[in-house]
Order: C-alpha cells, then sequence, then structure tokens
C-alpha cells in the first residue's frame, strides 16, 4: 500500500501531467455561486501546494509540488482560476499563496531553504504581475486577505533584509520591488487602506540591492526604514 503520502504524489503528478483535471469544478457556470465556490476550491489546490512545498521531509513530493504550482501560475492556467477574468478573484488567490509560502519563509530553520523560498515567491509574484497587466483594469478592492498577504510579506521581506548573506538581501529586495510593481499595475499608489501600500514611495527609494555590498545593502535599508511614515503591522511585527 502506498498510503496517503503516495497517493498525494499520485494526484500531483496527474495534475502535472492534465493541469485542466485540477480546475474542472463540479460546479454549473450558471449557478449564482460559482464564483465563490471555484475561488474556494482554488485557494484551497493552490494553498496545499504551497504546504506540499513546504515539506522538506519529503523532497520528491516538495518538488513535485513545486513544479505544479509554478505551472498553475502560467498565464493559461490563471485563467481557468475562476469563472472571468475579476481581478479581485486573481488577487485574492493570490494574496492566499502569499500568505501561506511567506509563513513558510518566516518558520523555516535551514538557512539554504529561505533563498529557495524567496526564489519561488519572486517567480510566482512575478508571474502574476504578468498575468495582471493582460486583464481589464477595474477599481480592485482591499479585501481582508489581501492586507494579510501585505503584512506577511512585509514583514518576511525585512526579516531577509536583517540577513548576513547579501545574496539573500537581494533577493528580498527584488520582492519588494515586484510587489511595489504589483501596486503600479492596480494603480493603488494613493489608495491607504493597505498600511504597506501608504508607504509606496518611501520603498520606492530603496533602489537595487543585488550590486551592493553586504555594508552598502544595510547602510540603505536602514535609511529607507527610517523614512517609512506609516507604522505597518508586517513592519512593526518583524522587530519584534
Amino acid at each position: 500500500e502506498r498510503g496517503e503520502k503516495g497517493c498525494l504524489t499520485d494526484l500531483i503528478e496527474l495534475f502535472g501531467t492534465d493541469p485542466d483535471l485540477a480546475f474542472s469544478f463540479a460546479v454549473s457556470a450558471n449557478n449564482p455561486q460559482a464564483g465563490a465556490v471555484q475561488l474556494s476550491q482554488t485557494c484551497a489546490l493552490l494553498t496545499g501546494l504551497c504546504s506540499c512545498v513546504a515539506d522538506l521531509n519529503d523532497r520528491s513530493l516538495s518538488e513535485k509540488a513545486l513544479s505544479v504550482l509554478l505551472k498553475f501560475h502560467q498565464p493559461e492556467y490563471m485563467a481557468k482560476w475562476v469563472v472571468g477574468d475579476s481581478r479581485d478573484t486573481v488577487l485574492e488567490i493570490s494574496s492566499a499563496v502569499h500568505v501561506t509560502l511567506a509563513t513558510v519563509l518566516m518558520e523555516s530553520k535551514p538557512r539554504p531553504w529561505d533563498l529557495h523560498v524567496l526564489d519561488i515567491l519572486v517567480e510566482i509574484v512575478s508571474r502574476g504581475n504578468d498575468y495582471l497587466r493582460t486583464l481589464n483594469k477595474s477599481y480592485s478592492t482591499f479585501t481582508t486577505l489581501r492586507i494579510q498577504a501585505h503584512a506577511c510579506l512585509e514583514k518576511a521581506i525585512i526579516l531577509q533584509f536583517c540577513d548576513l548573506e547579501p545574496e539573500k538581501v537581494a533577493k528580498a529586495g527584488t520582492l519588494l520591488s515586484l510587489l511595489l510593481d504589483t501596486v503600479d499595475i492596480l494603480g493603488e499608489w494613493k489608495n491607504v487602506m493597505s498600511p504597506f501600500v501608504a508607504n509606496y514611495h518611501i520603498y520606492r527609494k530603496l533602489g537595487p540591492l543585488d550590486l551592493l555590498a553586504r555594508t552598502q545593502q544595510h547602510r540603505a535599508i536602514r535609511a529607507t526604514m527610517r523614512q517609512l511614515c506609516h507604522r505597518t503591522q508586517g513592519s512593526f511585527s518583524a522587530w519584534l
């Protein structure tokens, strides 16, 4: 008997072979609750894959889950997350993924694993931005989950800024830049409903960190953090 983990591995491999199967929702598009059902199912699917990615005790499962998770963040599959092209639903699902991965990053123990999770977040946020650019522009609402995602990612990034490894600090800077790009794409830089967005112009002053030495990186980060004009849950939690 392969057991529960064996069945889970088989299911992930099946989704990798036929991604459309994962989004063959057993709900009629004419059902007024179809969108809500699909949103819930897609959130559960993608966050479940994130949990599998974080399984350090089974590297084979982790690698297969990561492959499928990244595949599901390709534009042709993001378009199938829910019925229609609503930016709000895409942002809601993405926020659930971001919260899960940011939590994994903050709780991870092996130091090399931190950089791996950062790479995953950078790739996923980058692909999400590419897809958002293809959707019709419309006003996007700040839900509790979106604000939570901002706080979790901000905290995770600031914690990585405190690291002694320049590569990790630079990667965290890249992730921050991508999150600010999302704000640009959505045209939300004047929206203060999210405390993170309220500090948009300050964070934008922090340039690329990959070409700087460790001392220069930390000097630039400290200078930026001192200018933050809005106290955020993410920045406050990171310093506790």
